[in-house]
């Protein structure tokens, strides 16, 4: 009797602990997508943490700011925070009396910007090409090529990095924003049409060599490189664009305002 009741035991533990095998059996799929999910998403967070400390450390970390600011910029725009004016040109009056007295550097100055389109493009959609291409290219050579000859690259070296990467950015955004100028072209506002209209002599002086007029817009104001036809005209004064020279790229202007005679009789 006695040994038939321990073999009734050992079969009911036998069953209770194959009941817990089939149990723990049927939980093991669970375990291991529960364990694979587990570490796959440590995974994705250590990726993630390497890639955020990559594009904000070393010569990309100007790039990715700029990048962050435009988009920023951008989430604002779109709920209706802040006018982008996207049909506005870049207002390149600056100060004028500072650069009239040196020709050749303003005329050098206007000559950079119009050849990177800035002005033909309008100023926010330049800097946005300008933030993408300039991330993106020192993202791509800092992994391929940088990292391998200044790792790590200090402060100095990161500095001399990123600047190397925004004059390739600033020359690829110049071809990226080349078809983009037909879009903002203004028909009405060509050299010939502009010849005949009245505007204001914006250097502190102007004459046969040098000078600049402001052209008022339903947008910003255009900048415009002229010449006078003989007396040299003070700021601020009204001429009128009688020629457009298209060798040199200038308007010729004339004084408005009649010019008074300086009479010798003396008042009675």
């Amino acid at each position: 009797m006695g040994s038939f009741l321990g073999y009734l035991c050992r079969g009911t533990r036998a069953a209770e602990s194959g009941e817990r095998v089939a149990a723990n059996s049927s939980r093991l799929p669970e375990r291991l997508d529960a364990e694979a999910t587990l570490v796959f998403a440590q995974r994705v967070k250590v990726l993630l943490m390497e890639i955020v400390t990559t594009i904000f450390s070393g010569p990309i970390l100007p790039a990715s700011l700029l990048l962050v600011a435009v988009l920023l910029w951008s989430a604002v725009a779109l709920v209706g925070s802040v006018d982008l004016d996207l049909g506005g040109d870049l207002d390149l009056d600056v100060d004028l009396d500072a650069s009239a007295g040196n020709p050749i550097a303003a005329g050098l100055s206007a000559f950079a910007l119009r050849w990177m389109n800035i002005g033909y493009v309008p100023l926010v959609i330049w800097i946005g090409v300008f933030a993408i291409i300039w991330w993106f290219i020192s993202a791509c050579l800092w992994s391929l090529v940088d990292q391998h000859f200044f790792s790590p690259p200090g402060w100095l070296w990161s500095g001399l990095l990123a600047v190397k990467n925004a004059a390739l950015g600033a020359i690829a955004t110049k071809f990226a924003t080349n078809p983009m100028k037909q879009w903002f072209v203004t028909e009405e506002l060509t050299a010939k049409s502009l010849v005949g209209q009245e505007c204001e002599i914006a250097s502190s002086t102007a004459d046969e060599t040098f000078g600049q007029v402001k052209f008022e817009t339903d947008g910003s104001p255009l900048l415009l490189n002229v010449r006078t036809d003989g007396p040299t005209l003070a700021k601020g004064s009204k001429v009128w664009l009688t020629h457009y020279d298209e060798k040199t790229r200038t308007f010729i202007v004339s004084s408005a305002m009649p010019i008074a005679s300086v009479s010798n009789e003396q008042p009675e």
